[in-house]
């Protein structure tokens, strides 16, 4: 071999070695593990983003996959069984920080790796249309004068957001929050049915949760924990602030990986997630779910969830959940 043909194959073989590695990205399908029962918030939150990322985002199949249990925890646990491999991410909400603060859970939000804030979801006091109770003025008189009477309903935990709201409330109105007979459902589906069938007087759920039924006539929303009215099946709903209380409260929807994701696998979720926040398919499933956008990225969110965990530990505290 000639000294030229050496020189231009020492050359390539240099080139190639510095050839900087692709960025990471899934190479097989990816498994959106979620927390709940079909049809509750954390499913939604997964299935839009099933239906939207696989829409050119992500180039594999992405599949859904339902482990209710312990508020969430069941799921994040099987979860973060997959130390560095982003092939499998959950959705996250404030159950993650309440579960930890009750001690139900031995998994920290900084021993995971969250990824991205999506969006905020407001939530629907609401009674059927059944019901004696037809204002939130008369559910807030029957709380401050005869709660002992009253049966709440709500899923998926003790503590999480649904309950917190009812907390706020309670700080707001000033009732005692022990007194009101309270059942949890494993998922939003179940505690709906259950209103319906009127086993429970009232219930509070992300907006989604009811407005079929609220269209259909059978559920009626008495209150809505945003800060201005909503849209849709909601439009004729008042917020809490206009009927002359402070409460408002839109919990957070997020996406979260397992422990030890690298930062380009960190990366690649936070970028991708990010493109589907602005598109035009995530839009529609903002308005057909009843949220509000609240994009935020990994270390905003890093930021948020320890500010968040103060505010959540001041609700738990109302709600006696505190060891």
């Amino acid at each position: 071999m000639s000294a030229v043909y050496r020189f231009f194959g020492l050359a390539l073989i240099a080139s190639a070695t510095c050839t900087p590695l692709l960025a990471a990205e899934p190479d097989r399908t990816v498994e959106i593990i979620v927390g709940a029962s079909p049809g509750g918030g954390f499913d939604r939150t997964a299935r839009a983003m099933e239906r939207v990322l696989e829409e050119g985002i992500v180039n594999q199949p992405i599949k859904v996959t339902n482990q209710p249990g312990a508020g969430g925890a069941v799921a994040l646990a099987s979860m973060n069984r997959h130390p560095g491999n982003m092939h499998y991410i959950s959705i996250t909400s404030p159950n993650i920080l309440t579960d930890e603060l009750r001690g139900m859970s031995p998994l920290k939000f900084d021993s995971m790796t969250p990824i991205a804030t999506l969006v905020s979801e407001y939530l629907c006091f609401a009674v059927s249309t059944k019901s004696k109770i037809t204002t939130a003025a008369e559910l807030v008189a029957s709380l401050q004068n005869n709660p002992e009477e009253l049966h709440f309903g709500f899923a998926t935990t003790p503590g999480n957001h649904n309950h917190v709201a009812f907390a706020q409330l309670a700080e707001v109105v000033g009732f005692d929050v022990m007194k009101p007979k309270t059942v949890v459902f494993k998922g939003a589906s179940e505690a709906v049915t259950a209103l319906l069938g009127q086993h429970i007087d009232f219930s509070i759920a992300p907006v989604a949760s009811f407005a079929e039924y609220v269209r259909s006539g059978d559920v009626r929303c008495l209150a809505v924990s945003a800060p201005e009215r909503m849209g849709g099946a909601m439009a004729a709903v008042p917020t809490w602030t206009e009927i002359g209380y402070n409460v408002v409260y839109g919990p957070f929807r997020g996406v979260i990986g397992p422990r030890d994701l690298s930062a380009d696998q960190i990366a690649y979720w936070e970028e991708s997630l990010k493109k589907m926040s602005e598109s035009d398919a995530w839009e529609k499933e903002i308005v057909d779910n009843y949220w509000s956008a609240n994009f935020k990225g990994h270390a905003e969110t890093l930021k948020y969830l320890s500010t968040e965990r103060d505010v959540l530990k001041a609700s738990l505290t109302t709600l006696k959940l505190l060891k």
